[in-house]
């Protein structure tokens, strides 16, 4: 495991931007098509580790380009960007389900049907059509990719670890995204299994009007603490959530260490950045090798040692929480 890592006030100023292309210009050996579908820290922190993998792989004497383009959630934006990648690149990727998803549409609709996908931070990549299976015959003849499934019986323990007397979870996720409501479901199911004195309430919304109030309901129904998945509208709006919470002392516990650094309690977390450097690789193994998105397997990141722990030293502060000493010692809290 990760040593845990602190973010504040002048670390969420201090996001790094994405460079739009690099390594090339017209004329590259391989053009490399990114979608990403909004900009929030996970996402970007996977194109990142994408980009580093094929550069770092890149053979001797040869060039990249790499074209991104990023519609922030507009799907009319999205499906203009995925119709002109897919046109132009050797390879394309998509970050998020629906970048993903609108690439699969858009290679089929431009009779690129040969053209290899790659997908990134995507929950269940069956689920979303993406691929019909995670490996073997049945698996999809042109795509393959990276799940970002979430450790989501760590992320449940490490709740109880720092109050053992939580007696009610409030889940919040954005009903259009299928891959929110697979994490809550698994959340709730561990949860009533192993702390069934606690109980859970879930709260959707449909669109970020709708968030202040719906926090502000999961307090006043008696939550003391709130979890959010890896969920593309929460990402994108944690001070609107944290604004509710931190006022009245309400831990949000997060589903990836990004919403964590923009303003959520804690996390036990994938990194994106190593997500995205996986997915780079399966790349690299398909543009440079010569291999096929089909005899490629899906994956998801399960090892220990690249778990992060995150936790936002402004919010806890804000909030008057602290660490005991034995919960410093499982994450490895300095």
């Amino acid at each position: 495991m990760k040593k845990g890592k602190i973010f504040g006030c002048a670390a969420m100023a201090a996001l790094a931007t994405i460079a739009l292309a690099s390594c090339g210009s017209k004329g590259a050996d391989y053009e490399v098509g990114i979608l990403q579908y909004a900009t929030h820290t996970a996402l970007d922190k996977a194109t990142d580790g994408f980009k580093k993998a094929l550069e770092d792989k890149l053979p001797e004497g040869k060039t990249i380009n790499f074209t991104y383009k990023n519609p922030e959630g507009d799907a009319a934006t999205m499906l203009t960007m995925a119709n002109s990648l897919v046109r132009k690149s050797d390879l394309v990727m998509g970050n998020a389900t629906p970048a993903a998803v609108q690439l699969k549409s858009s290679a089929a609709t431009e009779g690129k049907n040969k053209l290899p996908i790659l997908f990134t931070s995507t929950t269940d990549p069956i689920d979303a059509g993406l691929v019909t299976a995670w490996s073997g015959a049945s698996h999809t003849e042109n795509v393959t990719g990276t799940s970002d499934i979430n450790p989501i019986e760590a992320q449940v323990n490490l709740i109880f670890d720092f109050d053992a007397t939580v007696d009610k979870v409030g889940v919040l996720y954005t009903v259009s995204e299928p891959n929110s409501k697979v994490q809550c479901d698994q959340f709730k199911e561990y949860l009533t299994t192993h702390y069934n004195s606690c109980d859970v309430l879930e709260k959707t919304v449909s669109q970020q009007s709708e968030i202040s109030s719906s926090v502000s309901k999961l307090i006043s129904d008696g939550c003391d603490a709130i979890y959010l998945p890896t969920d593309n509208l929460m990402a994108s709006n944690i001070t609107t959530i944290t604004n509710v919470t931190n006022p009245a002392k309400v831990p949000v516990y997060c589903g990836e260490s990004g919403m964590v650094e923009s303003g959520g309690t804690m996390t036990l977390s994938i990194s994106y950045y190593e997500l995205g450097y996986t997915t780079g690789l399966q790349a690299a193994e398909i543009l440079y090798d010569g291999k096929s998105a089909k005899d490629i397997d899906v994956v998801a990141q399960t090892e220990a040692e690249k778990m992060e722990f995150a936790y936002n030293n402004s919010a806890m502060n804000t909030m008057g929480l602290t660490f005991t000493n034995e919960f410093k010692t499982k994450y490895n809290i300095a």
